[in-house]
């Protein structure tokens, strides 16, 4: 009853402040249009990439017979698509609903994340033009592979993949198949789909502990970050009416123009959350394929195993505060204190090592759509206050700004923007009145750049982790209602 009463309870308030939820998501603010495919293409070798396999029906769990990735490129502003815009619930939402649920043992039912999901976004849209051409020219653009949190879906980062190709990058987000995404479907061009919902070690065998399943999601991960290379690749090459023809998702119509438009050798490897531990493990690799010549982990996570901290590539890593500010135990030391040696290792080997934290103040979801679909309603329930008080879309166009600036260094190697500013604060320093601060980023690793201590890139204008849930959980609310 005490259940019932509570659930009930929290199906009445998101129904009453639901007025209070955006209707739209903004429009992209740089110099071009935007652009959307999505490409699942079947990878060359079927396979299970692991052992495991699930309880109840013996079916292996991390089977990899297709990549999905949702490409967003530059585009003419003027360029308008006849196809409607994606969904940003790509996939049905009781489906969502269910591997949520599932994340969390069924202590929440589906039902109700249902609800949230009608209440909050049953008829948002992604702002991008759907299956259009490039944008007119010969430039070549530099490529961003992403890597989504857990458990998250590659469409709730479509605010930040739309600003940066804006900006000239093209984005591929992945949608992994390894457990930690609440619902995708396996599609194939014959007609056939099934769906792979979240699910965790509890229900697959043989028995192990979050560690080791977090090492087979990577192992996961890492194939698929193989495959959706070899698909760019093959665009960039001008199969693109290969891949084209392949694609069970039926877009892509342009793509044989698209030689020699994506440069991959300016490829980043980006990532949230777990998305970042997936990026540092690819790091440790000695002879990686997927051709990537810097790394961009945002938040890497504090419950998903132990992060690698041998980096010999360029890294940016930009924490929110609310990732830097509470000191976490990790693994006999401080989360802090790890990330900040992974950005030393790079400094000490490349010379182009970033660690920095957004102030004034984000969230761990702060990099997501959430606050942008629901800003007011999350501001409205926060018990401390505090924790947001920066514009959700200014902070996320710090984080567009900062990216910027690193893809800057990566294809010219001139250090600009917020990435020419010296080290602020070594350690995460707490002011109680972050008013009083010149730029909403502390600094704590970078390289020494004489003659340079103010970002110019504009900066200065202005935990939920429990298998980082955040992104929902703020919106039905769980953590008011149940801790």
């Amino acid at each position: 009853m005490a259940s019932f009463l509570r659930h009930a309870s929290l199906i009445l308030t998101i129904i009453n402040y639901s007025t209070l939820v955006s209707a739209a998501l903004p429009a992209y603010s740089g110099t071009y249009g935007v652009g959307t495919i999505a490409l699942e293409v079947p990878v060359a070798d079927p396979r299970n990439i692991t052992d495991t396999v699930f309880k109840a029906t013996k079916q292996p769990a991390f089977k990899l017979d297709t990549t999905l990735i949702n490409v967003y490129y530059p585009i003419d502003k003027n360029t308008k698509s006849t196809k409607p815009q994606h969904p940003w619930l790509s996939v049905s939402a009781d489906l969502i609903a269910k591997g949520l649920s599932d994340s969390l043992n069924g202590s929440i039912s589906p039902a109700l994340i249902e609800i949230g999901f009608g209440i909050f976004a049953s008829d948002l849209a992604i702002p991008a033009e759907v299956d259009v051409n490039f944008l007119p020219g010969n430039e070549s653009f530099p490529v961003m592979i992403f890597s989504h949190g857990n458990p998250t879906m590659t469409d709730w980062y479509s605010q930040y993949y739309g600003e940066m190709a804006s900006r000239g990058v093209v984005i591929a987000g992945v949608a992994h198949r390894d457990g930690s995404s609440p619902a995708t479907v396996v599609k194939f061009k014959n007609g056939t789909s099934y769906n792979v919902t979240a699910f965790t070690q509890d229900v697959v065998s043989p028995t192990m502990n979050d560690t080791e399943f977090h090492r087979r999601q990577l192992e996961m991960r890492q194939a698929e970050f193989i495959e959706v290379t070899r698909t760019l690749q093959s665009i960039a090459n001008g199969d693109g009416q290969a891949v084209f023809s392949a694609n069970s998702r039926s877009e892509g119509q342009a793509l044989a123009q698209w030689k020699g438009r994506i440069d991959m050798n300016r490829t980043i490897i980006a990532g949230h959350s777990f998305g970042s531990n997936a990026v540092l493990r690819y790091l440790q690799d000695s002879k990686p394929l997927v051709p990537a010549v810097a790394a961009l982990p945002f938040d890497p996570g504090k419950d998903s195993g132990p992060l690698p901290t041998d980096v010999s590539l360029p890294i940016l890593i930009p924490d929110s505060e609310e990732w830097s500010a509470k000191p976490t135990p990790f693994y006999g030391s401080q989360h802090f204190d790890v990330v900040k040696s992974i950005a030393a290792s790079s400094l000490n080997k490349t010379g182009a090592g970033w660690f920095m934290t957004l102030r004034t103040t984000t969230v761990h979801t702060s990099l997501t759509d959430v606050g942008l679909i629901a800003s007011s309603f999350v501001q409205f329930f926060t018990n401390d206050t505090s924790l947001i008080t920066l514009d959700p879309k200014v902070a996320l166009l710090q984080y567009v700004a900062v990216s910027g600036d690193f893809l800057t260094y990566v294809s010219n190697k001139t250090i600009t923007g917020l990435l020419a500013t010296n080290v602020t604060y070594p350690t995460f320093k707490l002011f109680p009145n972050a008013s009083v601060l010149k730029t909403p980023w502390e600094v704590h690793v970078a390289p020494t750049v004489p003659g340079t201590a103010a970002s110019k890139s504009g900066a200065g204008r202005i935990r939920l982790e429990l298998g980082e849930l955040s992104v929902w959980v703020i919106m039905l609310m769980y953590v008011m209602f149940c801790l």
